[in-house]
């Protein structure tokens, strides 16, 4: 288990939480994983509404104005 960052098309590891073959301790290790990505300090989680995404953004917008030359 590693976490990885993705940065201007750039991959670097961040940290290696461990590994197994063990499930109970490979479910271990995804927590520890998610764990450390709620208190690293780079982007931070999208918290999204449990609705759908499309209709989370259609609900979000106000108005539309279309603009340009005819």
């Amino acid at each position: 288990m590693q976490v990885i960052e993705k940065s201007s098309g750039n991959y670097k590891g961040l940290r290696t939480i461990g590994s197994s073959k063990d499930p109970d301790i490979v479910e271990n290790l995804c927590y520890l994983g998610k764990e450390f990505i709620q208190t690293y300090q780079g982007q931070q989680t999208l918290n999204l509404p449990e609705q759908d995404f499309k209709e989370a953004v259609k609900s979000s917008i106000k108005g539309i104005d279309i603009e340009g030359v005819n």
